[in-house]
């Protein structure tokens, strides 16, 4: 079973990271992938039960044989599982770097895990037959084994192999070693050392053709193009493409930027330098490759150029592509790199330290790209700018057309950018220009100003010229994007720990998509929004008298206490998983020391539960009673109230996730004293709930709470929601004393 685990662990650390790569880095992967995980899970859990009360009733013994028939099904289901989600995306028509909450990942995740999971859940019911023999508590004994396993793998594969192997590489590494492993448990010496021998000799001759497969299936992605290069970085996949002799850059799906792309490097460098009269230090967050540093350059005013890079992997990308069109200029004297997070950067750096800073982004489409697009994130910005400094930034929109749902974008961002700064304008566009500064800012906003300031600095672009600047900024075209944010509903200010702009893009996304998710987004934002702290105390209250008045029932009690516990752990591990990605953007590296912590603290939590002989219901009561805190515990976490170092943060989320897998792995077997019994039939039922819970929570809190409601809301939620059980248990207690 620690094999079983660790293969589990690493086949989910794998596809998280896949997830991410195909989306663009979206967070709601994480919401999804575990909600199917979760089911595929419990699901296999069934079928494995059910094949052992069959095999109960035909006396047929349990040991070795299933378990090892078992894992190698686990074993070669996990090597495929990398593969078949990219070739499952190139079939359903995926574009990369498009949001997963529209709904289009959907598929290719379920294919990916249906059979890990159902291998897997299978797997548990069969060890814990197999333990039968050995042991008086079988569940909690199979439960610490699979648990010890996922955490070995989860840290094995973030600290060891990746920072080496590809994700379907190691994975290949971990079914070889489970698949001699099944071998030498069904087999005797002579025929057992035959196979492992050809299972090796085929995972040798697979592990050399993996990247050629991965290759293969990643241009599948990109027809048309010619991979280049592959690079795995902590932030996220880069890749270099070749499209008939012009270079592009993706990170995780996005394009980061194309050679021979003049439109773009001279609408980064000249459109946004020509906002300020005389432009001295300058801070680009993102942007140092396509070309723009190259014309930036070309300013005469300009006497450093500060660039910090979401991914600093782009840094050494530059450096491969050497004096190449794309990283022309890098490494010129005036240009500065700077090697960490650029929302840390803006937050340390001096005040009144720039000029002008531009945000070089792809948009708030992500929780980590969020938060330069928030109220938080605009104050760090306008404390940075020295006085008549301009920040600057585009977010995708259209020329001619601008329809309701992204009106609702412009003018949230509007909104949130004119709560901080006291005068802002937009420029038409494909790209709408968002400009932003004090009342003593000189903005260029009309074709022949930006014109004249450029030529008055002796720079004639070859693009935007003044007759294209005319026709994008015509009055027309003004007008219409008045119009549009006119007519848009009232705005709602993008925060920190409520980043709406996560649910409008990925309503904007789901209209792109055949059966996208554009409809659901809008229910939930119609449901969920309207609730305020007021209608939670109420539903809290009113949940309480409820439970309180319907009846004595210990076995509802306990059934209700696993049922939210579940759903609780689950949402707080999305939460915090997203969080770390939003503070550290280095998630996709870490994803599995993370998660490995969580199930490490599952096993701890089961192992202490096993220590205690007396006092159980006062354990349960004292446990039931955390997961009021742990919400609260997130928040303040998330908030930077326990530490605002970088490693010292990064530690706290590391402690947090492990203290929240102990406590949910010691509440299961608590409860279970008190469904009514250890019998199989009530510890299947117990963990139905527990497993319902819990897929109820990926979903809710994975992927509506924190753009919907927000950080804030979404942890008071889950705080109340465990207060019905906690007082519940309590009033059952001289009940609970006489069992």
């Amino acid at each position: 079973m620690v094999c079983a685990g660790a293969l589990l662990g690493a086949a989910q650390v794998v596809i998280l990271r896949r997830g991410l790569a195909l989306s663009g880095g979206d967070e709601t992967v994480f919401g999804l992938t575990l909600a199917i995980w979760l089911l595929a899970i419990a699901c296999g859990g069934a079928l494995g039960s059910l094949c052992v009360k069959i095999a109960e009733r035909r006396g047929i013994s349990l040991r070795t044989g299933p378990l090892a028939g078992g894992l190698m099904l686990l074993s070669l289901s996990a090597c495929a599982a990398p593969m078949v989600l990219p070739l499952m995306a190139a079939a359903t028509d995926w574009i990369p770097g498009t949001v997963a909450g529209g709904g289009g990942l959907l598929l290719p995740l379920i294919a990916s895990i249906l059979l890990v999971g159902l291998s897997g859940g299978a797997l548990f019911s069969l060890g814990c037959a197999a333990q039968s023999a050995f042991s008086r508590n079988p569940v909690t004994h199979t439960y610490l084994l699979e648990a010890a396993g996922t955490f070995l793998g989860g840290m094995a594969t973030t600290l060891i192999f990746l920072p080496h192997f590809a994700g379907a590489s190691l994975l290949v590494i971990f079914a070889v070693t489970a698949l001699i492993l099944s071998i030498s448990l069904l087999c005797k010496r002579l025929l057992s050392a035959i196979l492992s021998l050809a299972v090796l000799v085929v995972g040798i001759l697979l592990l050399t053709n993996v990247p050629a497969i991965e290759k293969h299936l990643s241009v599948r992605l990109h027809p048309g193009q010619k991979l280049v290069q592959i690079l795995e970085t902590p932030y996220g996949l880069l890749e270099i493409y070749d499209n008939a002799g012009q270079m592009a850059i993706y990170e995780n799906g996005l394009l980061l930027a194309a050679s021979d792309d003049p439109a773009t490097a001279e609408e980064r460098a000249h459109l946004a330098l020509a906002q300020h009269p005389a432009p001295e230090k300058v801070l680009w967050i993102g942007g140092s490759l396509g070309g723009a540093v190259h014309e930036a350059l070309r300013h005469p005013t300009l006497q450093r150029l500060d660039i910090v890079e979401l991914n600093p992997a782009i840094f050494d990308l530059a450096e491969i592509l050497g004096e190449s069109e794309m990283a022309r200029n890098i490494e010129e004297p005036r240009v500065r790199r700077i090697r960490g997070d650029g929302r840390t950067y803006l937050h340390e750096c001096a005040p009144e330290s720039y000029d002008l800073i531009l945000l070089n982004l792809p948009g708030p489409r992500t929780a980590r790209l969020s938060k330069f697009y928030t109220v938080e994130g605009f104050r760090l910005a306008q404390r940075a700018l020295a006085p008549g400094g301009v920040l600057i930034f585009s977010i995708e929109s259209s020329e001619d057309f601008i329809g309701p749902d992204l009106a609702s974008l412009l003018k949230s961002l509007e909104a949130t950018l004119s709560s901080i700064f006291p005068r802002t304008a937009i420029l038409p566009g494909g790209n709408a220009f968002f400009i932003a500064g004090d009342r003593n800012g000189r903005f260029a906003l009309e074709a022949d100003s930006i014109s004249s300031r450029l030529a008055s600095r002796g720079i004639e672009p070859i693009y935007w010229d003044h007759y294209r600047l005319r026709d994008r900024l015509s009055s027309s075209r003004t007008a219409m994007l008045e119009q549009a944010l006119q007519n848009a509903p009232p705005a709602r200010r993008n925060r920190d720990l409520q980043p709406i702009s996560l649910q409008m893009q990925q309503i904007l996304w789901s209209q792109q998509l055949s059966g996208g998710w554009a409809g659901i987004w809008r229910a939930a934002k119609g449901f969920l929004q309207p609730l305020n702290w007021s209608l939670i105390l109420v539903a809290g209250l009113a949940a309480v008298m409820l439970l309180w008045r319907g009846g004595g029932s210990l076995s509802f009690a306990a059934g209700g206490a696993a049922f939210l516990a579940g759903l609780s752990g689950i949402a707080l591990e999305i939460l915090a998983l997203i969080q770390y990605q939003v503070h550290f953007g280095s998630g996709y590296r870490e994803v599995g020391m993370l998660t490995g912590l969580y199930m490490f603290g599952l096993g701890v939590g089961s192992f202490f539960t096993m220590r205690i002989k007396s006092h159980h219901f006062k354990a349960l009561l004292a446990v039931q009673a955390t997961w009021l805190v742990l919400p609260l515990l997130l928040f303040a976490l998330a908030g930077g109230h326990l530490g605002s170092a970088s490693g010292l943060q990064r530690l706290f989320f590391m402690v947090y996730l492990c203290v929240l897998g102990t406590l949910g792995g010691m509440h299961f077997p608590l409860a279970m004293r008190y469904f009514g019994g250890t019998s199989p039939a009530r510890a299947g039922g117990l963990y139905a709930l527990d497993v319902t819970g819990a897929v109820l929570g990926a979903i809710l809190f994975g992927l509506f709470a924190l753009p919907v409601m927000g950080l804030t809301v979404s942890v008071l939620q889950l705080a109340i929601l465990n207060l019905p059980p906690l007082l519940l248990l309590f009033r059952l207690r001289s009940s609970a004393q006489r069992l």
